[in-house]
């Protein structure tokens, strides 16, 4: 399943997000979900944004999937990913140097995985089940002490494709069911979030042009008790006649109010990869705003 979007600050802060889970898959992350041309093998991501500094590494394999990541944004995380884009490796160290470690052992053949926790607080270690496909049935949550926040139940098709997803809270009670569809080439196209109440919590639809790369996304919410959504985010993203990615435009409809903001992607190397972007406009509830630098990178290739 393949996300193709790059956002202004949400990268980052989803980033950080993502970071904070126990078990990561690699759904999203691999070259060509970033629109990377060319054998690339590590790229540097560098942000300044509202005085905070971040930088992302990103390592891939000659496959184009992703191998290592690290972030730091007022303390360093990495994630390490197997063949089947599975996080085998999380540490996360504090900005007084400690460091934890969570690792992740499967089984192919038993269909069983065990992650291991180093953590105060934590089990030291929790089992859960894979499909055929060595994909993740049952995965479990667990906040920054250790406590128990919920499990996930997806189900794959023959493919390896997630076709669904059932949320669960802290007791155990169902909260979410989350449904995938997709294209003929694999391609997500929607994916609709079901509360218990049969009301929409959230749905995203995904168009993709014919080199399958996704050139639009929406993603549409409702309040608990309405069966009415509406949209609340919208990327897309402009290439040049080179296969270039030269814009994203990005709407954002939050609690602050409705956001616009266009980034224009500069200094191209060789392969056609930017190594520059600035946010060309952004307007917040009339507030306009242009040319602010906006995030700069460099890559190495094989």
């Amino acid at each position: 399943m393949r996300y193709k979007t790059i956002a202004q600050f949400i990268f980052f802060f989803n980033i950080a997000l993502f970071l904070a889970c126990n078990s990561v898959l690699a759904n999203g992350l691999n070259k060509d979900s970033e629109f990377l041309l060319g054998p690339v093998k590590t790229i540097h991501y560098f942000s300044n944004i509202n005085n905070i500094s971040t930088s992302t590494t990103k390592h891939f394999r000659e496959d184009g999937s992703i191998e290592r990541l690290e972030f730091n944004m007022f303390s360093k995380s990495v994630i390490i990913w197997d063949q089947k884009g599975r996080s085998i490796r999380y540490e996360a160290f504090t900005s007084d140097g400690k460091k934890t470690v969570t690792s992740t052992s499967f089984d192919d053949e038993q269909h069983k995985y065990v992650t291991y926790y180093q953590k105060p607080g934590y089990p030291n270690e929790v089992s859960g089940s894979l499909d055929k496909n060595g994909k993740v049935i049952d995965h479990y949550e667990y906040d920054l002490k250790g406590g128990y926040k919920g499990k996930t139940i997806s189900e794959y098709s023959d493919a390896g494709l997630v076709t669904e997803t059932n949320y669960f809270d802290d007791t155990n009670k169902h909260f979410l069911n989350v449904i995938y569809k997709y294209n003929d080439s694999g391609l997500c196209v929607l994916n609709i979030a079901y509360r218990d109440n049969g009301s929409i919590s959230r749905k995203t639809e995904y168009e993709y042009d014919e080199n399958g790369r996704c050139i639009e996304s929406r993603s549409y919410e409702s309040d608990y008790n309405s069966f009415e959504c509406n949209l609340k985010f919208r990327t897309q993203v402009i290439f040049d006649k080179n296969g270039r990615q030269i814009e994203t435009h990005n709407y954002n409809k939050g609690s602050f109010g409705e956001t616009t903001t266009i980034i224009s992607y500069t200094d191209f190397d060789k392969h056609g990869n930017w190594l520059r972007s600035i946010k060309k406009y952004e307007n917040t509830n009339g507030n306009e705003k242009k040319d602010q630098p906006f995030m700069t990178r460099s890559i190495e290739y094989y």
